[in-house]
């Protein structure tokens, strides 16, 4: 039993550690990617990443995430990257996912809406009616996430090998604020030096005895 719960408090104390250090360094210390820089090469997104952009362009939900009762909780947004050919004519060179909270769900909304009058020449600069500022860092796309995608693309007219090349497998996610990966990283420590000191404690005892 004392063997247990001194395993217990290591195994937690440095999982919670790990995890909430993690987030410190993605939303303090690691600068963030803009995507929309013309730089940003989008194939090379990759898991972990810190991000920060302006949102002033989305296509429509493709995954809705749902709770117990039913009431849809998050989803995720097919996000495009706007590139312009040779000829000056706008065309979608990539795709990723972002994930929009039950909140934000009249804003990711909108946004798309605004995002289709855009595209039917109704107003001429993106941004021009708002955007959604994001921080967040990128993660792994499921491949329950990934299949939804395929599928969402494939609706609008994409073939099998255009969606191929274009996924790139990531989505978007909000960061956790600095204060709840501080207060993870500051109990994973205190869990695991209660782990040692007990640990030396019942070796100490058991040895008295």
């Amino acid at each position: 039993m004392k063997f247990r719960l001194t395993f217990t408090f290591l195994i937690l104390g440095i999982l919670l550690a790990v995890l909430g250090g993690k987030g410190l360094v993605t939303s303090i210390i690691m600068p963030p990617k803009d995507i929309y820089d013309p730089e940003c090469d989008w194939s090379q997104l990759k898991s972990g990443q810190r991000v920060y952009v302006e949102l002033d362009y989305i296509w429509d939900c493709y995954e809705e995430t749902t709770s117990d009762s039913g009431s849809a909780v998050s989803r995720q947004y097919a996000l495009p990257d706007i590139r312009v050919d040779d000829e000056g004519y706008y065309y979608n060179a990539h795709f990723i996912g972002v994930t929009a909270k039950a909140s934000e769900f009249s804003q990711f909304d909108k946004l798309n809406e605004d995002s289709i009058d855009w595209e039917n020449g109704e107003y001429d600069q993106l941004g021009e009616r708002g955007y959604i500022a994001y921080d967040g860092y990128l993660k792994k796309m499921g491949k329950e996430e990934l299949s939804f995608l395929q599928s969402y693309l494939k609706s609008n007219g994409y073939t099998d090998s255009e969606i191929d090349s274009m996924i790139v497998p990531v989505v978007l996610m909000r960061n956790q604020t600095p204060i709840a990966n501080l207060l993870m990283f500051g109990g994973g420590i205190l869990l695991t030096i209660l782990g040692v000191v007990f640990g030396i404690l019942f070796f100490v005892k058991g040895r008295n005895n």
